[in-house]
């Protein structure tokens, strides 16, 4: 017989299936895509010298604007 604590774990290690996995790969993408976007939004807001900071060029940044949000 389990414990309690192997109960919990037995129950974290079965796989998700069917359409409540679906539904959890969606969101967990969508959330990807929105985190994506934001911190593409973000670069674009910085000014030349601060990229140049973190070893960016305005450049790259806009390579990376024109990119599709699920392209990562």
């Amino acid at each position: 017989m389990l414990t309690n604590g192997e109960h919990a774990l037995a129950t974290v290690a079965r796989p998700r299936r069917g359409l409540a996995a679906l539904f959890t790969a969606l969101l967990e993408s969508l959330n990807a895509f929105e985190e994506r976007s934001r911190q593409r939004r973000a670069l674009a807001a910085l000014d030349d010298r601060l990229l140049a900071d973190i070893g960016l060029d305005r450049w790259t940044v806009e390579a990376d604007l024109a990119k599709p949000f699920w392209k990562p």
